[in-house]
């Protein structure tokens, strides 16, 4: 068990952190509190206050820095911190929220210390944070990447035709210079959208392993390029999400029912919005 717990609230500009001292499970000390840079800067001043706050209590090595999984803005971070050989928890934000019950106000230094107590006292459930390897890293991000083509596209094809619809002369300059443009734009968007899946597809072709996985998923029928890319990237190509149970319930499919007494007897009316945050 890990004696010093480091809370981390990462927002897009800045670091909130929070250590915490565990004596034992009823004595919890708070060292100290600070706010910090989110760059490499940052990170270098924030690991140097902790090693002096923590300078009686301990060494870095038997601290746990923690923090809550925010999109791309914590990434750099753990990356940072593991390159540098500390201990990285990298948890669901839905599951810190849960278990801290019921709170008036919020503010990031309160998250950070919330995040820390988090780290303490469920400590069984630490998951030690391991980067992704190259190929999966560079896989998320094309998929990404399409995924924001594929909407810049919807928007064009949708705000020409809603446009269509609304006009008083089809026959103005301005009316044939837009549907132009449109149309040029989504020829152009489904041309990078092809590059990017050619990409995809070469990307994995480069990798044994994935391509092996990758020509199991799209034997199955309903299941192609994209669909199969997505489900070797987001789960670290079976290595992170190992159950089909887990799988269904990250994607948003899995069916939860509520069940109390003899009258509730129902499926889950927040099944969709509950899967998908976990």
């Amino acid at each position: 068990m890990k004696k010093i717990c480091i809370g981390i609230d990462v927002s897009k500009e800045t670091l909130d952190v929070t250590v915490i001292h565990i004596e034992s499970y009823e004595l919890v000390e708070k060292l100290g509190y600070s706010k910090f840079d989110n760059r490499p800067s940052g990170f270098r001043s924030m690991t140097a206050w902790v090693r002096k706050v923590i300078k009686s209590r301990g060494q870095m090595d038997e601290a746990l820095f923690c923090m809550e999984t925010t999109g791309s803005y914590d990434l750099p971070l753990c990356h940072w911190l593991h390159k540098n050989g500390l201990n990285v928890w990298r948890e669901s934000a839905l599951q810190i929220h849960c278990s801290k019950g019921f709170q008036r106000g919020k503010s990031d230094k309160e998250d950070s210390e919330v995040i820390a107590q988090y780290a303490a006292r469920h400590q069984s459930r630490y998951t030690a944070f391991v980067p992704d390897a190259e190929a999966i890293a560079d896989l998320k991000e094309l998929i990404c990447y399409r995924d924001s083509l594929v909407e810049r596209r919807k928007e064009c094809k949708v705000r020409l035709a809603n446009k269509k619809e609304t006009l008083v002369n089809r026959n103005s300059k301005a009316w044939k210079c837009i549907e132009r443009l449109s149309k040029a734009e989504i020829k152009r968007l489904d041309k990078v959208i092809g590059e990017c899946d050619e990409e995809i597809r070469n990307l994995m072709k480069e990798d044994e392993e994935m391509e092996k996985n990758y020509q199991h998923l799209t034997s199955i029928v309903g299941i192609g390029l994209i669909n199969g890319a997505a489900l070797i990237a987001y789960t670290g190509n079976f290595k992170k999400i190992t159950t089909p149970n887990k799988m269904s319930c990250y994607c948003g499919c899995f069916t939860f029912y509520e069940d109390s007494g003899t009258s509730v007897h129902r499926k889950s009316p927040y099944r969709n919005a509950c899967c998908k945050m976990l």
